[in-house]
């Protein structure tokens, strides 16, 4: 989790809507969906991706 809050930072908050849909997965299953919204949001931000196009992405 605090590896997600440095990578995009306080102003980003559309995973949190993820992790809340998520937070009753067993922990194992809990840790591979951290790590993997992880690397999403990494290669979004890696290729400096608008955050429109992030949001419409997350929203369907």
């Amino acid at each position: 989790m605090d590896t997600l809050q440095q990578l995009c930072g306080a102003a980003f908050s559309l995973h949190y809507v993820l992790l809340l849909a998520a937070a009753n997965f067993p922990k194992a299953l809990f840790d591979h969906f951290v790590r993997q919204l992880e690397s999403f949001l990494f290669y979004y931000i890696f290729t400096k991706t608008p955050t429109k196009d992030l949001e419409r992405n997350f929203s369907i």
